[in-house]
């Protein structure tokens, strides 16, 4: 198994479905793990290093899931790390046994805030650019379309390129202090929301204002779509945490 997160990310959520990616020959679901602290820790598959040594999970005993949220101070190195989850029982620690081993990247960031000046650095000089040859104009390229949010039910707890026409999408240039409707039938709630945008902190069932019933929602990964004229755009992906039937009127709040 395979997960990706940026360098300095704290998003998305690290989620593991006991059921799902446990082995069977653990029993999960008598071991009591609601009453036990459950650990992360990852390990640098070329220096054999810890970059994270037991650091704490929240256990979803409904789903029956496990999440773990980075700091930036996991995340500030890239590289392939292999994982590990235990935990605590009167006998001593015991690991968590998965199906498959789990393997985070941290990828190289958009941004790379050391680029440009260093102090004492020698200054470049720019050469001189010589005076090109003309030539025909070309035809004008289309640039990218006006940006905005996908957003709908879905039944799989995952969504992929090929499922995102069920979703609605909507010309928005920012999400935060809105809303928007996921309508009746039954499945998760998806919202996606191009990264260049400012992200909400939470989500609310309310129509005008921050005020409403909190809805779970979890970034679980990024996908890149294609806009109308071609330009990849990237998207992280908010789920419910649950399927649900009804109809419901999500406010991003700021």
């Amino acid at each position: 198994m395979e997960f990706f997160i940026r360098k300095n990310s704290t998003l998305p959520i690290l989620e593991i479905n006991l059921i799902k990616d446990g082995r069977l020959d653990f029993n999960y679901i008598n071991s009591n793990l609601s009453g036990s602290t459950i650990y992360f820790s990852m390990k640098d598959i070329d220096t054999q290093v810890y970059k994270v040594l037991n650091g704490v999970c929240v256990l979803d005993t409904i789903t029956n899931s496990i999440h773990y949220k980075f700091t930036k101070k996991n995340t500030s190195n890239t590289g392939r790390y292999i994982c590990e989850f235990s935990f605590n029982t009167n006998q001593g620690t015991v690991n968590l046994p998965i199906t498959d081993n789990l393997y985070v990247t941290i990828l190289d960031s958009f941004s790379n805030s050391e680029f440009c000046c260093v102090g004492g650095g020698v200054p470049i000089i720019p050469t001189s650019t010589p005076i090109p040859t003309p030539t025909p104009t070309p035809t004008p390229t289309p640039g990218p379309s006006t940006p905005g949010v996908y957003f709908g039910k879905f039944n799989s707890p995952s969504i992929s390129l090929v499922d995102i026409g069920i979703l609605t999408f909507q010309n928005r240039f920012g999400v935060v202090n809105s809303y928007v409707n996921i309508g009746v039938g039954t499945g998760y709630a998806y919202i996606l929301i191009p990264v260049g945008f400012a992200q909400p902190s939470e989500f609310r069932e309310s129509t005008n204002g921050c005020d409403g019933t909190i809805i779970p929602m979890n970034n679980i990964n990024q996908i890149v779509i294609n806009d109308i004229n071609g330009y990849p755009i990237t998207y992280n992906i908010y789920r419910s945490f649950f399927s649900f039937y009804g109809q419901v009127y999500s406010w991003m709040c700021s």
